[in-house]
């Protein structure tokens, strides 16, 4: 069931501070957010997907099933209810590729909609309940099933690859659900929240490094919610303290503060950080090139 509403009903929110951050400032806009039931209103969103090229995204509630769309300056268009329409699931994982798709994982399966809301594709693996997804550079997805199996598949969900106990198999604690972020070479990062840890694999799926670990210093975890790589290959991981940013190689850049917990961090290709927040807003920063 797809809800419509008028653009008159919400006017783009939009304020601009001052953004603390070694890697060379920048600014933090406040776009459609708080808490409701409105069109840019949100009841505890976590999902977020954005479309790299252009810059459009979806932001989802966790447990209504209620997407909403909006254009790159972050004025409302549509809004739908995922999976049966009836508020009735739970969104685990979300993301969206320069092609309009929007992934939802939910009941164990990927849904694929159009930018407006209509359902294109269901993809499910046999023998696999996938929790987490995102769309990769190269216009495959990455999925994590199962707690810790690794998928790569085909936006039609065709299995490309799958990495069975990933963290595990490596020295890792068993986990309940690893959330996944891929950078443009097709590396791999899982984040998993009871090892309070990154674990790198290359595009084939092998091992390379972990890192991070429990704490409350420079480079460690304290609850850790979120993780994403920019188009500079830094990786952006969000927990108690703020985003913590790391190089390829898992060694410690710097700390983007801000208002909140970040739930979700997506980019798109000029390198806009977009972030969803346990304040029920969005953030959209600007982050430098290099």
């Amino acid at each position: 069931m797809k809800v419509f509403y008028p653009f008159h009903l919400l006017a783009a929110f939009v304020v601009t501070i001052g953004l603390a951050c070694s890697l060379g400032g920048g600014s933090q806009e406040l776009v459609p957010g708080g808490k409701g039931i409105g069109p840019g209103l949100f009841n505890d969103v976590r999902g977020l997907g954005v479309n790299p090229s252009t810059g459009a995204f979806f932001a989802a509630d966790y447990h209504d099933a209620r997407v909403q769309a909006f254009d790159p300056s972050g004025k409302f268009i549509t809004q739908w209810l995922a999976g049966a329409g009836d508020n009735s699931v739970i969104i685990t994982g979300m993301s969206a590729d320069s092609n309009g798709n929007v992934f939802i994982a939910t009941g164990g399966k990927v849904l694929r909609y159009d930018p407006t809301g209509n359902l294109t594709a269901t993809l499910a693996v046999p023998n696999a309940y996938i929790n987490h997804v995102v769309a990769g550079p190269d216009g495959n997805l990455v999925a994590m099933a199962d707690k810790e199996t690794l998928l790569r598949m085909s936006v039609d969900g065709k299995v490309l690859g799958t990495v069975k106990k990933s963290f595990t198999a490596n020295g890792g604690d068993t986990e309940l659900d690893v959330l996944v972020a891929e950078d443009s070479a097709g590396d791999i990062y899982g984040l998993g929240t009871f090892n309070n840890a990154v674990f790198k694999f290359s595009p084939d799926g092998k091992f390379i490094k972990r890192f991070g670990s429990e704490g409350d210093s420079s480079g460690q975890f304290s609850a850790p919610e979120s993780i994403a790589v920019d188009n500079q290959g830094r990786v952006y991981v969000g927990d108690f303290k703020g985003i913590q940013v790391f190089d390829s190689d898992g060694k410690y850049l710097s700390l983007i503060q801000i208002h909140g917990i970040a739930r979700y961090i997506v980019f798109d290709n000029q390198n806009n950080m977009y972030v969803t927040t346990n304040n029920n807003q969005v953030l959209k920063m600007s982050v430098p090139k290099s």
